[in-house]
């Protein structure tokens, strides 16, 4: 029979704690940290949910240490359990607040989406700005990447352009600061504001993306300006 997981991202959990303090979330709800700690739930485990509420919790008076618990790190928008930290966990000798200091310290970046990042993903991380809502994970080869092309984006994201522009023709300014921007650049535009609203990957048409949006055309309409203003040369 197929295990049942939960996890529990609270810095200040303790093996002994009962699992009831605890608000338990799915995997699905772990994207966006970097550490979280696992828990198998048994068939006698009741778990409460609203339906309002992204998270389960239970009543059940077993302790953390009784549901075989594991620290799990995501690396690169992959989640992996680490056997040392759960052994020290376990132990009672891991702070779980100071996972993220502790993987620093071995050389590792946090980015919020896809956790833990070495020196050579986080430089392309910090190089490709732009690209980051179309992928999931850092390629192992990433001098072969294959961002969406124009036809790419004119196919699957028609909704979401046709949004932006609408957005950019209600502004003269807006006109003028994008006037020569492809479809892909304007995707980008969308799909970053839509990475930092959300968080994640998921695009958005709600009022807090659109405003959004208009935030973001609005620093490129001041950045426009100023470089105008001043005379530097763009590029």
């Amino acid at each position: 029979m197929r295990k049942r997981y939960r996890y529990i991202t609270s810095g200040m959990i303790k093996a002994t704690d009962k699992v009831s303090n605890y608000r338990l979330i799915s995997i699905n709800q772990v994207y966006g940290y970097s550490d979280a700690i696992r828990i198998e739930i048994p068939d006698n485990l009741k778990l409460e949910k609203l339906s309002c509420d992204d998270y389960s919790t239970t009543e059940d008076e077993r302790t953390i240490a009784d549901l075989n618990p594991e620290v799990v790190l995501r690396f690169n928008g992959r989640t992996k359990v680490n056997k040392e930290l759960t052994e020290l966990f376990m132990a009672g000798k891991l702070e779980v607040s100071d996972i993220s200091s502790i993987m620093k310290d071995k050389g590792y970046n946090i980015v919020l989406r896809l956790g833990f990042l070495n020196k050579e993903q986080s430089k392309w991380w910090s190089d490709n700005p732009t690209k980051h809502w179309q992928i999931l994970e850092i390629p192992t080869n990433t001098d072969n990447v294959v961002f969406y092309n124009e036809k790419y984006i004119v196919e699957h994201y028609k909704k979401y352009l046709d949004i932006i522009k609408e957005i950019i023709d209600s502004n003269e300014e807006y006109k003028e600061v994008c006037k020569d921007k492809s479809n892909v650049e304007l995707m980008d535009i969308y799909g970053h504001v839509c990475l930092m609203h959300c968080c994640d990957t998921r695009l958005s048409d709600s009022d807090g993306v659109r405003y959004s949006i208009e935030d973001e055309l609005d620093n490129k309409v001041r950045w426009n300006k100023f470089m105008n203003k001043h005379k530097v040369e763009k590029g």
